[in-house]
């Protein structure tokens, strides 16, 4: 198999066509950047055309029809399309039906309603987590202020208690005006 195109800066770029042995064109293809992006065509052994699409930055895109199975396949970023996609005019230049547009309009109210709705709800958890957030703190300024008081009459009760209970003399008691008027044996 032989071919032949244009390289830039080591990628290929172009048009690039492939042969069979036999000489005849085997594939036809645009090449942009390294990437495939363009108008492909493959042929058979015979030259006849076998498969022509097109790809878009190496995906598949468009139209592709095989014409030894006579088949016409959608293709859009690589994915296969059950049915033919409607372009933007044929959207747009569409009559839509009065029952159409009633169900368009409903639904996009009923949209709007959804998300408001949802926006709605995650003010309202918002509003609640904060709330419980508070209460939480409060109860636990709370809770330490009781335990302080509850040490400070804890305190207060042990120092009652130590003022109630009569002091023991100290036996020899050295202090320092006593050793000052002692008397001299």
């Amino acid at each position: 198999m032989a071919e032949k195109g244009l390289f830039y800066y080591g990628l290929k770029t172009g048009a690039w066509k492939h042969w069979y042995e036999n000489g005849q064109l085997k594939l036809q293809e645009a090449w942009r950047n390294g990437y495939k992006h363009g108008e492909t065509i493959a042929f058979n052994y015979d030259g006849s055309v076998s498969q022509k699409g097109s790809y878009w930055n190496n995906l598949k895109e468009g139209v592709w029809i095989n014409y030894n199975t006579k088949d016409t396949v959608f293709y859009a970023k690589n994915q296969m399309l059950e049915e033919k996609p409607i372009g933007f005019l044929e959207r747009t230049l569409r009559k839509k039906d009065s029952l159409e547009k009633i169900q368009i309009r409903t639904n996009k109210k009923l949209e709007r309603k959804k998300d408001s709705l949802e926006r709605v709800r995650k003010k309202e958890s918002k509003f609640i987590k904060k709330r419980n957030d508070s209460i939480k703190r409060v109860k636990k300024k709370l809770n330490k202020r009781l335990e302080k008081q509850k040490d400070s009459l804890d305190r207060v009760k042990k120092k009652k208690n130590k003022a109630i209970q009569p002091k023991e003399k100290k036996k020899n008691n050295n202090g320092f005006l006593e050793k000052l008027f002692k008397k001299k044996d």
